[in-house]
């Protein structure tokens, strides 16, 4: 999130839409929604998690649906204005995938996406860095899945349909990147922090992690 990418954008407009969704301030959530659908293409899905936020509300108020139910339209709508200024500006409404074709990607499903990564790993940027990517992506699995014990079902149904997204686009070169927006992972984290030998173990090798990937970056080597 140190360099110049969209990622920290787009996590803090999550995390505020998130906020305003639980406030039930549902105009303000679904604005901040629209805009981090348009700092990240994927920030669409957004809805999804916010809807079932909304009608989980709806239900332990047993109140019926409301117009502010009409906000949360407004991520899709954001969305779609973009799509619409693509194929204004340049006669292609998914231009934009030309740019993750140009790195390899292009929509498959994750079993396909695994497939090629044992097939044919990742190698441009070294074997080291093709393991490291799986390592995490390993890793943001497992913690998607205990989101579902430990969080908000709608925090839980980010973390997996962003993953989803990540590793449905045929290759793990950027999920290690990518995830660190899956903020209810690191909230599970936190959880699980509060045990002291897991809390010393992870900020260490965290911070040493870090230390290491930002004086490779800061050198002109791919990182994530």
């Amino acid at each position: 999130l140190s360099g110049i990418y969209a990622g920290s954008l787009f996590l803090a407009l999550a995390i505020a839409a998130f906020y305003y969704a639980r406030c039930q301030r549902w105009w303000l959530a679904g604005g901040l929604g629209g805009a981090a659908a348009l700092s990240r293409p994927y920030g669409v899905f957004l809805v999804v998690p916010l809807v079932f936020e909304y009608l989980a509300q709806r239900r332990a108020t047993r109140q019926a649906l409301g117009p502010d139910a009409i906000a949360l339209r407004l991520i899709p709508a954001a969305f779609g204005g973009y799509l619409l200024y693509l194929a204004w500006h340049f006669g292609h409404p998914l231009v934009f995938l030309d740019a993750y074709t140009a790195w390899g990607m292009r929509p498959m499903s994750p079993w396909e996406t695994l497939e090629r990564f044992w097939s044919a790993p990742l190698v441009l940027h070294g074997t080291e860095h093709s393991l490291l990517d799986l390592a995490f992506t390993a890793t943001f699995v497992l913690l998607a899945i205990i989101t579902w014990r430990y969080l908000r079902p709608s925090c839980a149904l980010y973390a997996s349909v962003l993953l989803l997204v990540m590793v449905s686009m045929g290759t793990l070169q950027s999920v290690m990147r990518y995830g660190l927006t899956l903020f209810p992972a690191f909230m599970v984290l936190a959880h699980v922090g509060r045990h002291r030998w897991f809390d010393c173990a992870y900020v260490i090798s965290a911070v040493s992690l870090s230390i290491l990937l930002m004086v490779l970056f800061a050198m002109g080597h791919w990182v994530a």
